[in-house]
Order: structure tokens, then C-alpha cells, then sequence
């Protein structure tokens, strides 16, 4: 997962309603911050 935690793509993925892979990918170009 990189620098990029589980819990904070679930979170992401709550609010945003889009895909594991498209969270996970904007977490990482955003440095984790969520």
C-alpha cells in the first residue's frame, strides 16, 4: 500500500464513493493526505 494506510482509503472511499484503485492512487499523489 505504499505510504498509504487501509483505513484512510476506506475512509476516502466512504465519502467519495469511488474505487479501492482510484482512492488509493489520489492518496498517493496527495502525499496521504487525506
Amino acid at each position: 500500500m505504499g505510504n498509504v494506510s487501509l483505513e484512510d482509503i476506506k475512509k476516502l472511499r466512504e465519502q467519495l464513493g469511488t474505487g479501492m484503485v482510484d482512492t488509493k492512487n489520489a492518496l498517493e499523489e496527495a502525499g496521504g493526505d487525506v
